[in-house]
């Protein structure tokens, strides 16, 4: 069952209101069309209203503006503000209704640039189909076509679609269009922070191409730019990513290539409070929280970045939890929960003629097109569902034990049966072997963001490396550097700044080698 919950305002709807509280409104310039002082009062007025928390009272007075005073300069906007207020309020549809309207009455006005890069975002944001993630790119595109360098020099909403445009490709599995236009963003535009993302989106794809010295070269910009005093493409949240990845690139490349260890040690991380009694599963983000389920005290925990308690959920029969972006979720056999909310849902699959629900969630994804991926260890196959949780299809069958995604939305299955790892597109089809093993029992595996493989062997307590070409690069496990040992590993993850992350339920706590 859903649970109905109050809608907080996303972050990138403070975005959207700082930028247009402050001057300019990151790049949209003043119109050709007149400014008129009634229109300008009622504007001021609904201003008023929003900054004292009467949210209602000022989008009535924005559509007031908008009917009353169409050809007036502040109509375009206070169009935007209401796209801004509606989406705040969780109004998908009433935003959407407002973006096309401005986007179709003022096709020249930065505002409409603006709407559509906001439009992009609230279909990607939750996606009703695959079609959403298709119709947001093409709506970014939109947006160099429609609002050129020759009539706006520059424009900010310009330079953010480019960006935009290239992480749906990149997560889309479309490296070559990611990169086209990620380029297009560092080239094209004028120096600003979304020089700085396109250029860690850039890295991202010479990484998993295996050009980590490109790759560690546009990131040194980004840091470089980062600490120089007032550079335009000065941006932290970028520079946090570059250091994550600068940090994996010489864990995974420059040490190997000097002769050295991956990881230099290893520790138990110990949850604060907690006695960790048997963790099944360990799942970390880019940005180094980790979450870990512990079936033996029936919890599953989030972990910030400094090893703090952020979140803790009770969950009787816990399975692998996962991260999709920044959502955390976790299942409880039948069950699947997000983290943060009181959010659950339960899914039935079409196996022949019948209908049959899911038993047990031992491990999930969510999808480039926001549909779920879950394996369901008593029927031995990973479901597909779209995102409002209707049965789609079936990926794989036979013996799956864990499932994976990389940075380009292709999923990754691992199959004790055959000891195989199998490759998918973002769409689902096969891609191939991703790689091969001898494993005893293996259990587990994950996917880092080189591209570079992880399989954990529970029954010879054992990591093995694989390159993105299926090659082995090398092997871990079961006496690790500091002196732990594995006993019983039963999953792994790699956080951004290639971390390796091992819980293994005969120690007391997750094993991270560093």
């Amino acid at each position: 069952m859903t649970i109905p919950r109050p809608q907080p305002l996303p972050h990138w709807v403070w975005l959207l209101l700082a930028l247009v509280l402050a001057p300019g409104i990151g790049g949209v310039s003043a119109q050709e069309r007149s400014s008129d002082p009634a229109a300008g009062r009622l504007l001021l007025e609904a201003s008023r209203l929003q900054k004292s928390g009467e949210t209602q009272a000022a989008l009535k007075e924005y559509e007031l503006l908008v009917e009353r005073f169409p050809e007036s300069q502040q109509a375009e906007e206070a169009l935007f503000l209401l796209i801004q207020g509606r989406a705040a309020q969780g109004d998908r549809d009433g935003a959407e209704t407002a973006a096309r309207r401005l986007t179709g009455d003022y096709p020249r006005s930065p505002f409409a640039a603006a709407a559509y890069v906001l439009l992009a975002k609230m279909l990607t944001d939750n996606p009703k189909n695959p079609q959403d993630v298709e119709e947001a790119r093409t709506t970014l595109h939109r947006v160099p076509l429609l609002f050129g360098r020759e009539s706006y020099p520059r424009l900010d909403w310009r330079h953010r679609a480019r960006v935009e445009s290239g992480r749906l490709s990149l997560q889309l599995g479309e490296a070559s269009r990611a990169a086209a236009a990620f380029v297009s963003a560092i080239e094209e535009e004028t120096s600003s922070p979304w020089t700085s993302q396109a250029r860690v989106g850039l890295a991202e794809i010479l990484l998993a191409e295996g050009d980590w010295v490109a790759a560690a070269d546009e990131l040194q910009r980004v840091l470089l730019h980062n600490e120089s005093g007032g550079h335009p493409e000065a941006d932290s949240g970028a520079a946090a990513d570059a250091r994550r990845r600068l940090t994996l690139i010489h864990r995974l490349f420059l040490r190997p290539a000097a002769g050295r260890d991956r990881w230099l040690q290893a520790r138990l991380l110990a949850v604060p409070g907690i006695v960790l009694k048997k963790p099944v599963g360990v799942s970390a983000n880019d940005s180094g929280h980790l979450l870990i389920a512990d079936r033996g005290t029936g919890t599953v925990i989030e972990l910030g970045a400094g090893g703090a308690i952020k979140k803790r959920r009770q969950a009787k029969n816990p399975g692998r939890p996962w991260w999709s972006a920044e959502e955390a979720f976790l299942s409880d056999g039948a069950d699947l929960r997000r983290m943060e909310d009181l959010w659950s849902k339960t899914f039935v699959a079409r196996n022949g003629s019948k209908a049959e629900p899911v038993k047990e969630i031992a491990s999930g994804e969510r999808g480039a097109f926001g549909q779920w991926y879950l394996l369901d260890s008593k029927a031995k196959r990973v479901v597909v569902f779209v995102p409002k949780g209707s049965y789609l299809n079936t990926l794989a069958s036979g013996d799956p034990v864990d499932l994976a995604q990389d940075s380009r939305g292709r999923m990754y299955v691992l199959d004790a049966k055959t000891n195989r790892v199998t490759r998918y597109s973002a769409n689902g089809e096969v891609l191939g072997l991703a790689a091969r093993g001898d494993w005893q029992k293996p259990v587990a595996v994950d996917v880092d963001a080189a591209g570079q493989i992880y399989v954990l062997d529970r029954a010879a307590a054992r990591v093995d490396i694989f390159a993105t070409d299926g090659s082995r690069l090398t092997s871990l496990g079961p006496q690790l550097p500091g002196g732990i040992a594995l006993r019983n590993p039963l999953d792994l993850t790699v956080d951004g700044s290639g971390r390796l992350i091992i819980a293994d339920n005969r120690l007391p706590g997750v094993v991270v080698l560093e």
